[in-house]
């Protein structure tokens, strides 16, 4: 019996029929003693049982097309006439491409003719396109800190996982203290906290309020201010950064130095002249302002002299202090004063008298209205006392008619002696 064989080794033999299994040019050769035979023959594909999927697995990027074929072992290419599925239902088919856009394992399915066939792909995330920083938004106080974590997507919104380490952090409040992803607040008010990588960032927004009070402040509408007028004081809080905890008037309790000074509310009508410290204290926590109280007009004034009594022809300079009406010692007022008294003939310069006449004198002071008086005893000269024992002139006559009464006297005198002698 001859002995047969083809070119196709997966080619069935049963005696000396063939089943042939592979399509296509297949040679038959038959032995025989010694002697052998061959036959060229074309084998065409059978009926349609199975297809296949090329490639059945690789690994791709989200968004990357990718091209499948189908063949059929015997019956040629079924990529025309093959439909097409995945896992993933936002995977995109264009004909035989697939583009996909979730990250993770998708499965791609074929069908044609009854038959299917799948291929099992793992897709990972394209790109970053999109930050996430965490926490996005929160309410938090000045002093606070905020470790923040950011995450990245793909434009497909596939995950990137923790991308924190990869990230800079910036806040919009120039005070803030940053150490890597750690952000200490130090402003009150809103906080814009940015994370970035590239081009690409992402922003929390957060609330800061001021932190507990550390320090008052007090205001008034001046630093000087009269005696008997009430100055208003207001009261600002503040926290250990500086941020304001607003206007604390209404919590205050106001203390001056002086303890005559009127207080009533946030007012305080001093009556004390000189420098002042205001203290405003909200919950054990004290501001202080410092100010000059001005003492108000003289409403009595002290007209004094070195001296009550003086020689004709002498000086006398006064000196003045007065008080206000809440007894502030308003000092020297020498140099305000107005002198007057009752000779005429009385040199007034200033502060300073030159008294000619020798005779009781009236000196008065006056200021704003208000007036004293002193009386100066001014007594003759030697010269001037022996001139009038011997005239009997008048003490308050001028000085130059004492000295023509003396003349006078002494020619008198003289004259007297020598009718005495002829005698």
């Amino acid at each position: 019996m001859a002995a047969y064989s083809t070119t196709e080794p997966t080619d069935e033999f049963l005696d000396n029929t063939i089943r042939f299994t592979v399509a296509g040019s297949t040679i038959v050769t038959a032995g025989y003693g010694g002697f052998s035979t061959n036959t060229t023959m074309t084998i065409v594909p059978a009926d349609l049982t199975a297809i296949i999927i090329s490639p059945d697995a690789t690994t791709v990027t989200a968004g990357t097309p990718q091209g499948f074929d189908r063949y059929g072992n015997t019956r040629g290419d079924f990529t025309g006439a093959t439909a097409w599925s995945s896992t993933e239902p936002a995977d995109e088919f264009t004909a035989n491409s697939v583009r996909f856009t979730t990250a993770g394992t998708s499965t791609v399915t074929a069908s044609a003719g009854g038959f299917t066939a799948d291929a099992t792909l793992t897709v990972v995330p394209a790109p970053l396109a999109v930050l996430v920083i965490e926490p996005a938004a929160s309410a938090l106080t000045a002093g606070d800190a905020v470790a923040f974590t950011t995450s990245g997507f793909d434009s497909f919104g596939n995950s990137r996982g923790d991308v924190t380490d990869l990230s800079t952090f910036s806040s919009s409040q120039p005070a803030d203290e940053i150490r890597e992803n750690v952000v200490g607040f130090t402003t009150s008010g809103t906080s814009r906290i940015t994370a970035r990588i590239g081009e690409i960032e992402a922003q929390a927004t957060l609330v800061v309020t001021p932190g507990p009070l550390a320090s008052v402040t007090v205001t008034p509408g001046s630093d000087t201010t009269d005696v008997g007028i009430a100055q208003t004081f207001s009261s600002e809080g503040f926290d250990t950064f500086g941020n304001s905890r607003g206007d604390l008037t209404a919590d205050a309790i106001l203390t001056s130095l002086d303890d005559t000074d009127v207080i009533t509310a946030n007012s305080i009508l001093f009556v004390v002249s000189g420098r002042n410290t205001v203290t405003a204290t909200v919950d054990g926590i004290a501001g202080t302002f410092p100010l000059t109280v001005i003492a108000g007009e003289a409403i009595r004034i002290t007209l004094n002299a070195n001296a009550t009594t003086v020689r004709q022809g002498d000086s006398l300079t006064f000196f003045v202090t007065g008080v206000d009406q809440y007894g502030n010692n308003l000092g020297d007022l020498s140099g305000l004063i107005t002198l007057t008294n009752n000779w005429s003939e009385d040199i007034i310069s200033g502060a300073t008298v030159t008294f000619p006449h020798a005779s009781p004198h009236i000196i008065t002071a006056t200021l704003n209205g208000v007036s004293i008086s002193v009386n100066i005893e001014v007594i003759p000269t030697p010269l001037a006392s022996a001139i009038l024992a011997i005239t009997g002139a008048d003490s308050a006559l001028p000085l130059t008619g004492a000295l023509l009464t003396l003349l006078l006297g002494v020619t008198a005198v003289i004259a007297r002696a020598r009718r005495r002698q002829e005698a």
